[in-house]
């Protein structure tokens, strides 16, 4: 498909195609025939190019049927007028040639427009292909040319032989640059082969085939030119042993034909050892090649497989918390961007890269009630916090693969003055990409909003870095990472609405940490959440006091007067949904609302302690417009200062 997409871009079509196969089929027969390779016209050449050049017409065309027509003709009339074959002998030839190309382009179409050269299977239906079209070729071929009287009977068997390898490899050659191009990394393929490195030893090898193939001391010599082939092809793969072998043919063919009459000498080897050693090369090197591909290919994905595996780790941690999402990530891309700026080499890159994906796995052995906790740690939490850099380190450095990422991610959280953790290291003894991580870490956790802390904005974060250069970072890190920063036009990170969580899931998670638990409204911690970061978008404070909580439980027990409570906070989740409810101080509650509210004692005249005098209660109102309130003290000094 990449071929014909190729192509079309190129704008060749059909027609474009019929005529240029009106000059290279026949331009192909007469230089083998005029060079003297065929010494009459019924006489079979080593290698057929003419059947590969049929093969690679039927790829590309796109309307088959009127392609198969022409290209008899076409066959036909070479044959007739090039070969000066007779009519008949002519017809019965290209019939024979077309009957073995078609059979192998019909093999061949299911795999057309795969990457044959990854998949040993495929490689395997590849060569089964060419080699069953030859032999078809050359089984009709051979009768042809026995029952018209052109070929003795003793030589059916080695004409045969001669014929089926000749288009087998007429085929392989011709048609293997079509199947070049439908590899998924072609170009980076071609880019290999345009280095100098490549075409030195190519141009070696060439030296060193010239001189084997002209000497007259040695017998076989074609094999010893496998040393320096198998050299090319473990380096350059399919595309290396490709462009070596065709200039290995060609230089055993000058050899043959045309230098042993120069310089009056008998080569060692004949064309139809030079035809069997090209056969084992493409044949043997392309097997080799694709195993080799599909070996690399199986080991990258098994190895993509563990680092996925590790990256879902990575990213069930992060969705414990919403405000963690695409933290890893991030920290990934800073991290690279600023190695970039430190004109650090390619592979330091790719293990930042991977490193910054995974630098917070140990977390996954962090209880969620510090992970997620809103607020300070308390130094036993921060120990446990701390254990994630350690065990991150120890659970990477099992797999063999990501051992050069341990140390990284073991000293991510090191300072430059030695106070970090977890070994304490400090200025250069701390590696390198951990310093460069840590920066990277630390600017994506200033700039993404938590729970209890709200974001910085860029130029912020970038003074807080500058700040600590010297102290918690590396200066010359700093240097670096701060004219990246400052390029950043705004950064994508998850904002979490601490009023309006995004879904269910995520409010419920915070449940631990924001629920009263008797009366499953919301607590102090929660309250002074939104206070500190919200009261500029809030209005309204109503307090709810209740009295007589002290009488009610002496009368009726310590149990009546929590279900009293619980039932005073269903009451009010009922009679307020809209509100943001909360339960402070044991007996108080407070309605928070974004628009101006007025609460009545009436309102409650329908709930049966209030109704039947168990209870009574006070009603105080705060706006938020007239008096700064950030924390549930402010409101408890307005409630001293209203109830003197």
């Amino acid at each position: 498909m990449k071929t014909i997409e190729f192509l079309k871009t190129l704008k060749i079509k059909d027609s474009t195609l019929f005529l240029a196969l009106i000059f290279i089929y026949p331009i192909v027969v007469f230089l083998i025939k005029e060079i003297g390779f065929l010494q009459k016209p019924t006489a079979i050449f080593s290698i057929w190019f003419p059947a590969g050049v049929s093969l690679l017409f039927l790829l590309i065309s796109t309307n088959r049927k009127l392609a198969l027509k022409f290209l008899f003709i076409v066959i036909f009339f070479t044959h007739m007028i090039l070969l000066e074959q007779p009519f008949y002998l002519a017809f019965f030839m290209a019939l024979s040639n077309l009957c073995g190309v078609w059979l192998t382009y019909a093999l061949l179409k299911p795999i057309k427009n795969k990457s044959i050269f990854e998949d040993i299977s495929l490689i395997e239906s590849f060569l089964v292909s060419l080699l069953i079209g030859a032999t078809v070729s050359s089984l009709l071929g051979i009768s042809i040319l026995f029952l018209f009287g052109y070929l003795h009977i003793q030589s059916v068997l080695v004409g045969t032989i001669t014929y089926l390898v000749g288009n087998f490899l007429g085929m392989l050659i011709v048609i293997s640059p079509y199947f070049f191009i439908q590899a998924k990394d072609f170009k980076n393929k071609l880019k290999k082969i345009r280095k100098p490195l490549f075409w030195g030893n190519t141009i070696l090898t060439m030296m060193f085939t010239y001189y084997l193939f002209a000497s007259s001391y040695l017998s076989h010599v074609e094999f010893f030119i496998l040393v320096p082939l198998l050299i090319i092809l473990l380096r350059f793969r399919e595309l290396g042993i490709y462009i070596n072998g065709i200039l290995v043919l060609f230089v055993g063919m000058f050899v043959l034909y045309i230098y042993k009459d120069l310089d009056s000498f008998e080569p060692s080897y004949t064309m139809l050892e030079l035809q069997t050693f090209m056969f084992f090369l493409f044949t043997a090197s392309y097997i080799l090649v694709s195993t080799l591909n599909q070996s690399k290919a199986l080991l990258k994905y098994q190895e993509d497989v563990v680092e996925e595996t590790l990256i879902t780790f990575a990213r069930f941690i992060e969705e414990k918390d919403a405000y963690t999402a695409g933290h890893s990530r991030r920290v990934a891309q800073y991290a690279v961007e600023i190695a970039k700026r430190m004109d650090l080499p390619k592979k330091d890159l790719d293990l930042l890269y991977r490193a910054g994906l995974v630098h917070d796995i140990g977390k996954i052995i962090t209880p969620e009630s510090v992970l997620l906790k809103p607020g300070n740690l308390t130094s036993t939490e921060y120990a446990l916090m701390k254990q994630h850099a350690s065990v991150g380190s120890e659970m990477i450095s099992r797999i063999n693969h990501f051992k050069p990422l341990a140390k990284i991610i073991r000293h991510h959280h090191e300072k430059y003055d030695g106070s970090g953790y977890p070994d304490g290291l400090a200025r250069e003894k701390i590696p390198l990409l951990s310093r460069v991580l840590c920066v990277a870490d630390a600017f994506d956790a200033m700039t993404t909003t938590r729970i209890y802390k709200p974001r910085k904005n860029i130029k912020e974060a970038v003074e807080e870095l500058e700040s600590q250069s010297g102290l918690q970072f590396d200066p010359n890190v700093v240097e670096k990472a701060v004219g990246y920063f400052e390029s950043i036009d705004s950064i994508q990170a998850y904002e979490q609405d601490i009023i309006k969580f995004a879904t269910q899931e995520e409010a419920e998670r915070f449940a631990y940490f924001f629920k009263d638990s008797l009366t499953g409204l919301f607590n102090t911690i929660y309250l002074n959440t939104i206070l500190n970061q919200h009261s500029s978008s809030l209005r309204c404070v109503n307090i709810v006091c209740i009295r007589g909580m002290g009488e009610y439980n002496l009368n009726f027990g310590w149990t009546k007067g929590d279900e009293l409570l619980r039932s005073f906070g269903a009451f009010l989740q009922n009679s307020y949904p809209k509100a943001l409810l909360f339960r402070v101080y044991g007996d108080d509650f407070i309605i928070l609302h974004e628009e101006h509210k007025d609460i009545n004692i009436l309102d409650f005249k329908n709930f049966t302690p209030i109704r039947e005098n168990l209870i009574s209660l006070d009603l105080l109102h705060l706006d938020l417009r007239d008096k700064s309130v950030y924390n549930v003290e402010d409101i408890e000094a307005y409630l001293l200062e209203k109830t003197k």
